[in-house]
């Protein structure tokens, strides 16, 4: 199999994002076909491998290299694209031809054969990028066609304004009023109301003591006693 080294010196097109996946595929369909080939004395098990794998997907695996070409035509024109082509088929052959594989190498070409029978759309993918050992490059945009705008100026943050010092308190009606530096005078406020004081009622007074009540009682009862008496005596007189 080719080394990296002559993977990176060899100069290969370069194609549409559109058509990078079937470029791979492709190129690991020319991989598989010119390995078998070469692989057919040392294990004819592997050609024949390949045989089958164009049996069940040889449909499958010339759609991808239609679309390689479409890609050519599409920026070359419909004859210069079929040409750049037959060239590109041609370099890749060419490129995997530079190794004789060995029997054993013809062994892994054999299974990676299995592998791509097997495998769906991405993993033949996969499959390509680990067995051809070439990237396959993708068409930078020419720079006529790419517009380049100035970024816009970075947002200069306003500064905060700053926080109101407060002042010394100034004496108003005797309350003591804080103003902040910047605050417009305040008016005086509005001086407190008189109020009349009301005179206080004078308290009830105290009830008294049981004892007091007691006594009183009995001292009119004496008086009222010593009274009849006296009448009673006025009258025994006039008798």
């Amino acid at each position: 199999m080719p080394s990296a080294a002559q993977a990176q010196s060899a100069s290969f097109p370069c194609f549409d994002e559109t058509a990078m996946q079937s470029a791979r595929i492709h190129d690991l369909r020319i991989m598989l076909m010119v390995n078998a080939l070469k692989c057919r004395a040392n294990s004819p098990a592997t050609l024949r491998s390949y045989g089958r794998l164009l049996d069940a997907r040889g449909d499958e695996l010339t759609y991808h290299g239609e679309r390689v070409m479409a890609d050519m035509v599409g920026r070359y024109g419909e004859r210069q694209g079929e040409m750049a082509f037959d060239r590109y088929e041609t370099q890749m052959s060419n490129y995997h031809s530079n190794v004789q594989p060995s029997r054993e190498q013809c062994e892994d070409v054999n299974s990676f054969i299995k592998l791509a029978g097997r495998a769906d759309y991405e993993e033949m993918e996969m499959l390509s990028k680990l067995v051809t050992n070439r990237a396959i490059n993708s068409c930078l945009v020419p720079e006529s066609n790419v517009a380049f705008s100035r970024p816009a100026p970075a947002p200069v943050a306003e500064p905060a304004p700053a926080a109101p010092s407060a002042s010394a308190p100034k004496i108003v009606d005797g309350i003591p009023t804080y103003t902040t530096a910047d605050a417009p005078p305040a008016s005086a406020p509005a001086p407190l109301e008189t109020v009349a004081m009301a005179e206080p009622e004078p308290a009830a007074p105290a009830p008294e003591p049981e004892a007091d009540r007691l006594g009183q009682a009995i001292t009119a009862l004496d008086a009222a006693a010593a009274a009849l008496r006296d009448l009673q005596s006025e009258n025994s007189a006039a008798q």
